[in-house]
């Protein structure tokens, strides 16, 4: 017979706890599609694919479609972009069964409410088809030197509990996509110790 006898460790109680808290807040978004449902014809006749509707906020100025699609060997397929009913892109193209980028368009576009549709067709009565379409929009840059994008106000609050030195401070997240390889900058000028990460969406490069 043997006699165990518990023994308790005393664990060291943490000398301080604290938590920082602040609401996320969106200054500034812009819409973008990322739609990858398949659609196929076998039309000569223009035939639309895709419709969308976006609203566009303040600041905003560009927009961009990238069309995925394809075709046969020996045939074509043609692809027009249309915002607002007026055609502004269209491209035809061989892919010789390859599903390619048949259209890759970069413009213009303001403030408020527009629709984008995606029409199609083959030059043989035969099937051609679009598997994705992409959307971006948002503040177009072209400059090589520093521009001012947006300027905006936070308001956060921190929570905390304890004997501790703390700092506040903020954290900045901007998503985008580039048409180029060359790098980007940016900076907050009022920023100091700033950490830069990236997280780009692929496939709008």
């Amino acid at each position: 017979m043997s006699l165990h006898v518990p023994v308790t460790a005393q664990l060291p109680r943490p000398k301080a706890y604290f938590y920082f808290y602040s609401p996320l807040q969106t200054v500034f978004s812009s819409p973008t599609v990322s739609d990858t449902v398949a659609v196929s014809t076998t039309s000569t006749t223009r035939t639309t694919a895709k419709t969308y509707t976006l609203s566009i906020p303040s600041g905003a100025n560009t927009i961009r479609v990238i069309v995925y699609g394809r075709s046969g060997p020996g045939y074509t397929i043609t692809v027009i972009l249309n915002i607002d009913g007026v055609d502004v892109a269209s491209a035809t193209i061989d892919t010789g069964g390859a599903t390619v980028v048949v259209l890759d368009y970069v413009g213009s576009i303001g403030p408020g409410s527009h629709t984008i549709r995606i029409d199609y067709y083959s030059s043989a009565p035969n099937v051609v088809s679009i598997s994705a379409v992409y959307i971006a929009t948002g503040i177009g840059l072209t400059s090589t030197t520093p521009t001012d994008l947006i300027t905006f106000s936070i308001t956060y609050q921190l929570l905390r509990q304890g004997d501790i030195r703390y700092s506040p401070g903020i954290r900045v997240f901007v998503f985008g996509n580039r048409k180029t390889t060359a790098p980007i900058s940016l900076t907050i000028p009022e920023a100091t110790n700033i950490t830069v990460g990236r997280r780009n969406q692929y496939w709008l490069y």
